[in-house]
């Protein structure tokens, strides 16, 4: 059986592909990339097929990561039915989602930040209008709550994937 994640912000240029980068990375590190998959998108099609914004390209390579060759992608209604865990970055797009959503996939919505073990905070600002710091900061709170977010994964649902044929 395979989990399908799903990290959700405005324009799918800044958070969540960095959230998706860097939980592809945990999954791929544990072992379990037969096991989970991640995309990412946003709620507003204005950046349909745009690359990650060059500062959040910029703060994962500084960190090891490639996005540059992300394009962003809106959230459509065929990813509630799909995806078991769809994330939110912030309450913002959390309202997007939940008008969005199908009733019957309600369940599957969460914060990201839920499962951060560091930082009490509610969301993952968006550094878009923000300093090359934001960028930073954001990609702390990120990284920190993917790892979370694996672990719940994992201590939920490990028997699937054990037993799984």
């Amino acid at each position: 059986m395979t989990k399908n994640v799903l990290f959700v912000c405005m324009g799918n240029i800044c958070r969540s592909p960095t959230a998706e980068i860097i939980f592809k990375q945990i999954v791929h590190s544990s072992g379990m990339s037969n096991h989970i998959n991640v995309d990412s998108a946003g709620t507003h099609a204005s950046n349909s097929s745009r690359l990650a914004d060059h500062r959040a390209v910029m703060e994962a390579k500084n960190r090891g990561f490639d996005i540059s060759s992300h394009k962003s992608r809106p959230l459509n209604i065929r990813d509630f039915s799909y995806f078991d865990l769809l994330i939110a970055m912030d309450f913002e797009n959390m309202g997007f989602m939940k008008e969005m959503c199908p009733y019957k996939d309600l369940h599957k919505l969460s914060m990201l930040m839920r499962y951060s073990k560091r930082f009490f905070v509610d969301e993952v600002p968006d550094p878009y209008y923000d300093d090359l710091n934001g960028f930073s900061r954001v990609f702390e709170y990120i990284e920190d709550a993917c790892e979370g977010l694996f672990n719940f994964i994992y201590e939920n649902y490990s028997n699937e994937f054990i037993y799984d044929k």
